[in-house]
C-alpha cells in the first residue's frame, strides 16, 4: 500500500510539472501572456524605440512622419519609419519572422497572416480609451460601422489606418464644358449613368477650359488605364446592391438557394458552381459592358499609364489628342497623386456615390418601377427621406440599403504587429495614438480632411483646408455606409483564394474590348468549380458574421 500510494504521489507530482511546463509553453506562445485572461487596456509608453514600415503608395508617407513626430514628442519613444513603395517589404516581412518592423502599414489585404499565426493579437488596443477621451478604439469603429470586420473570433490582430472610398470620379469642369454649368446633374441610376455617356458621344464639339484653342475637342465619356482594374470597383458594387447585402456574402462561403428557397452550404462540386453562379456579378458586368463600350473610352487610354492618365484627368485635357474625359473609375488616393494638376486647374474633380445598379427593380416588389421613379426614391433618399409615397416600406428599404453601399478598402488598408515585433509595448500605444483626437487630426491635415474610421468630426476642425475632392467624399459617405468587397476574413477567400472573377484578370481592358458579360461569367462560376476539390476544405459558413 505505501509503495502504491508513493506511486500515485509521484504521478501526480509529475502531472503537476508536465502542466507546469505546457503552461510555461502556451504562455511563450502568447508572448508571456495567459490567453484565459482578459487583456488589459495599453499603458502610456515612456522612452524607447519602435520600427515602422509603410507603404509608400497613393496616400504617401506624410501622415505617418507627422504621427510619429508627435508622438515622440509626447512619449519619448524614438521612432523610425521606413517606406517603400515596395507593399510586398512588410508583407514579407510578416511572412518570415525575420524583420525588424514593430508595425507593417499594409496597402493591401494581411487577414491570411491571421490564421497563420504570424501577427501578435491587439485586443488590448481595441479596448482601451485615448487619453483624454470618452471611446475605446473598439467603440470608435463601431460607431463607424466597420468594428465586427476586425473581429477574428472574439480577437483583434488587425487595425484599419484608412477607409479607402473608391467609385467613378468626374471631372466637374469637363462637364460644365459640355452641358452647360448648373444643366447636368449626377447620375444615381445605371440607366442615368449610361445615358449621360451617350450624350457624351453625340455632342462633336466641346470648349474645353483647359485649352480653348481647341475648338473641335470630343469629350469622351471614360478614360481607363487597361493594366489596372479599377472599374471592378462599382462592379462589385453593383453586385453587392443587386444581391443585397447579406446575400452578396453567400458568394464567399459557398452558399445558394435551392428551388424552394431554403438557403444551403455546398457540399460538392454541382452545388458549389450554384453558389459560384452569382445572378448580382452577371448583372454588374452586363453595365460594365455598357459604360465601356468603345465609343465611350478615349483612346489616348492605350499606352497612357495610369499615372499619367489619372493627372491628365484632373488637368481636363490629354495632352496626345487634346480630347478630355469626363469620368475615372478610381480610389480617394487620386487627388494626392495628381495634386499638382488639380490645384493648377481649380480643383474640377469630384467622387460620386456610385449609381444604384437600374435591374434591382427585378429584385423589388414592385417589378415594374420605371428608373424615373427608381431615380426620384434614391434622390428623395439622398435628401434624407425615411418613405416615399406609392413605394412599399420593403422596397424603399431595399433601395436605401444599396445606395449606402460603397466599395471601401477599410481591411486592406490595415495594419499590425508580426509576430516577431520587438517594442510591443510602444507599437501598441502608437496605434492608440493614431485613432486618439489628435492621432486623427494630423492624418485629415496630411490628407486634404480625409478621415479614418474612428468617427472624426473633420469638419469642427478649423484648422483642416479641406478640398473640394474630400468635401465631396464627406458629401457621398460622410454620413455612413455599408461596406462592400470580398470577405477577407472567410477561409475561402485569404486560404482557399477564391476570386470575385475567377481569375480572369482586369476588367478594365477586356471590357473595353468588348468582352462579353454573360461568356465572363461563366467562364469565373467554371474556374472556380474547378478547383472545388482543393479548396472545399476552407468552406466554413460558421466563421460568418
Amino acid at each position: 500500500m505505501f509503495f502504491r500510494a508513493k506511486e500515485v504521489a509521484m504521478k501526480k507530482i509529475l502531472a503537476l510539472i508536465l502542466c507546469l511546463l505546457l503552461a510555461v509553453s502556451c504562455l511563450a506562445c502568447t508572448g508571456g501572456k495567459d490567453p484565459n485572461i482578459p487583456p488589459k487596456p495599453v499603458d502610456p509608453p515612456s522612452g524607447g524605440k519602435l520600427n515602422v514600415f509603410i507603404h509608400n503608395q497613393g496616400y504617401g508617407r506624410d501622415w505617418v512622419d507627422q504621427l510619429a513626430s508627435k508622438f515622440g514628442e509626447l512619449t519619448g519613444v524614438e521612432v523610425n519609419v521606413i517606406a517603400n513603395e515596395e507593399n510586398a517589404t512588410g508583407t514579407l516581412a510578416i511572412e518570415n519572422e525575420k524583420s525588424t518592423f514593430d508595425l507593417v502599414f499594409s496597402g493591401e489585404p494581411i487577414t491570411h497572416f491571421v490564421s497563420a499565426g504570424k501577427l501578435q493579437e491587439i485586443s488590448d488596443v481595441f479596448i482601451t480609451v485615448p487619453e483624454g477621451e470618452s471611446k475605446s478604439v473598439k467603440q470608435k469603429l463601431d460607431e463607424f460601422g466597420v468594428g465586427e470586420l476586425f473581429d477574428f473570433n472574439g480577437k483583434n490582430y488587425i487595425m484599419p489606418w484608412h477607409t479607402m472610398h473608391s467609385g467613378i470620379n468626374y471631372n466637374i469642369k469637363v462637364l460644365n464644358s459640355v452641358f452647360g454649368e448648373n444643366k447636368w446633374e449626377e447620375p444615381v441610376t445605371t440607366d442615368e449613368f449610361i445615358k449621360m455617356l451617350n450624350r457624351l458621344n453625340e455632342i462633336e464639339t466641346a470648349k474645353v477650359e483647359a485649352d480653348p484653342s481647341y475648338a473641335d475637342t470630343r469629350a469622351y465619356g471614360i478614360v481607363i488605364s487597361p493594366e489596372l482594374n479599377y472599374w471592378s470597383y462599382p462592379v462589385e458594387n453593383w453586385w453587392a446592391q443587386y444581391e443585397g447585402n447579406d446575400d452578396f456574402y453567400n458568394y464567399f462561403y459557398a452558399e445558394y438557394y435551392d428551388a424552394g428557397g431554403v438557403k444551403n452550404v455546398a457540399k460538392d462540386k454541382a452545388s458549389f458552381a450554384k453558389a459560384l453562379n452569382a445572378t448580382g456579378r452577371l448583372e454588374a458586368l452586363k453595365v460594365l459592358a455598357e459604360v465601356l463600350d468603345t465609343d465611350n473610352v478615349n483612346p489616348v487610354s492605350e499606352g497612357l499609364g495610369y499615372i499619367n492618365h489619372q493627372k491628365q484627368f484632373a488637368s481636363g485635357v490629354f495632352q496626345s489628342n487634346k480630347n478630355p474625359s469626363a469620368f475615372l473609375s478610381c480610389g480617394d488616393w487620386l487627388e494626392k497623386e495628381t495634386y499638382a494638376e488639380v490645384k493648377a486647374a481649380g480643383e474640377p474633380i469630384r467622387l460620386m456615390k456610385t449609381p444604384v445598379i437600374s435591374s434591382i427593380v427585378q429584385k423589388l416588389e414592385d417589378k415594374q418601377m420605371s428608373d424615373e421613379t427608381l431615380a426620384a426614391v434614391i434622390r428623395a433618399i439622398d435628401a434624407g427621406a425615411k418613405e416615399y409615397k406609392g413605394v412599399s416600406a420593403d422596397d424603399f428599404n431595399r433601395i436605401a440599403e444599396a445606395r449606402s453601399m460603397n466599395k471601401c478598402g477599410v481591411v486592406e488598408h490595415s495594419v499590425a504587429l508580426p509576430k516577431n515585433a520587438r517594442n510591443v509595448d510602444n507599437a501598441k500605444a502608437f496605434l492608440v495614438f493614431m485613432a486618439s483626437e489628435l492621432g486623427q487630426s494630423i492624418f485629415a491635415k496630411a490628407n486634404g480632411g480625409m478621415t479614418q474610421p474612428y468617427g472624426y468630426n473633420v469638419a469642427s476642425d478649423t484648422s483642416i483646408v479641406i478640398s473640394e475632392y474630400v468635401k465631396s467624399i464627406i458629401k457621398a459617405y460622410g454620413g455612413g455606409f455599408t461596406p462592400v468587397g470580398a470577405d477577407r476574413k472567410a477561409p475561402l477567400v485569404f486560404a482557399g483564394t477564391l476570386d470575385m472573377f475567377g481569375g480572369q484578370g482586369a476588367l478594365d481592358k477586356q471590357f473595353w474590348k468588348g468582352a462579353n458579360p454573360e461568356l465572363y461569367h461563366n467562364n469565373a462560376v467554371k474556374y472556380e468549380s474547378e478547383r472545388y476539390e482543393s479548396i472545399k476544405m476552407y468552406i466554413a459558413p460558421t466563421v460568418r458574421k
